[in-house]
């Protein structure tokens, strides 16, 4: 009988006819190259013994908690409840909080501030001066410039509170100045005015708004600081023509002065104007001038 197909051969193991895969080759190479044959053996063997090692005989694995510790009595165990709370977090207590600490009135003035008897801002001769009266009458000096007049003494008593304590009260001075004014016309004619005008305070224009001719700006700084006697200084307007000898020309313009200071009793002409009327402006007197009370 003929066979149909190939014939078929079991292998000869002892000829080597058995060959290992490429893959298995390579890797038994490269583990015994890496000397990791061995702990690759060990592993394989401890996976192995897991199951034998944990593993035990049942029987004697429940019989095991009996031999341990012994169970309290049943009626101990019904007794026993565990208690379930519930935790109600909240602030503490203002009062033990503060418990040290002394209450204050924030409303009570616990702080005082210097008290400034006069003070005169800036140098300059024209600010205003502030004194204190009080019972004892003292006079309070006042500085203009370099130079140092002292001011009217109060003789009357100061006004006292409910406890009978003194009261402070606060004067405001400033400087000002009295002056006489000649107006002559250019026109022949026509009669001369003067005018008198006293208590005049800085920033003041004389004779006045609609003709300003001059404006007063207080007392000249430059006086002072030469130790010069006291002179009022002005601004003379830019419709001034001509000024007459007299004063002393601070700053002087396109041939007419610009800022002038005139001492006491010395007249001055300007001449204002297309009109060309003559001014003439003396000052009578440079004094403190009350301009309030606190």
């Amino acid at each position: 009988m003929k066979r149909l197909g190939p014939d078929l051969k079991m292998p000869n193991f002892k000829r080597g006819d058995v060959k290992m895969p490429p893959f298995f080759g390579d890797l038994f190479y490269d583990l015994r190259e890496r000397r990791l044959l061995a702990p690759l053996a060990f592993l394989v063997v401890a996976i192995l013994a897991v199951p034998f090692v944990l593993g035990g005989d049942p029987e004697e694995s429940a019989s095991a908690p009996g031999t341990g510790a012994a169970l309290p009595p049943e009626s101990e165990t019904s007794g026993a409840k565990l208690t379930v709370v519930e935790a109600k977090p909240g602030l503490r207590d203002y009062r033990k909080r503060l418990a040290g600490r002394q209450a204050t009135n924030p409303f009570k003035q616990r702080f005082t501030s210097p008290q400034v008897e006069g003070a005169s801002l800036n140098g300059n001769s024209s600010s205003s001066t502030t004194t204190v009266t009080t019972t004892t009458g003292s006079s309070t000096g006042t500085t203009s410039g370099g130079s140092t007049t002292a001011a009217p003494v109060s003789t009357a008593p100061a006004p006292s509170g409910p406890d009978g304590s003194s009261t402070h009260r606060l004067t405001f001075f400033t400087w000002g100045v009295n002056v006489w004014i000649n107006k002559v016309p250019s026109d022949p004619e026509a009669d001369p005015e003067a005018v008198t005008k006293p208590g005049v305070l800085a920033q003041t224009p004389l004779p006045g708004p609609q003709n300003p001719v001059v404006t007063f700006m207080g007392l000249s700084r430059d006086a002072a600081e030469k130790h010069h006697e006291q002179r009022a200084l002005f601004v003379v307007s830019d419709e001034v023509s001509k000024i007459s000898k007299g004063g002393r020309c601070l700053s002087r313009g396109e041939g007419v002065c610009q800022l002038i200071e005139i001492k006491p009793d010395t007249p001055i002409t300007f001449v204002y104007g297309p009109g060309e009327t003559s001014y003439t402006i003396k000052v009578l007197k440079i004094d403190l001038i009350v301009t309030g009370h606190s």
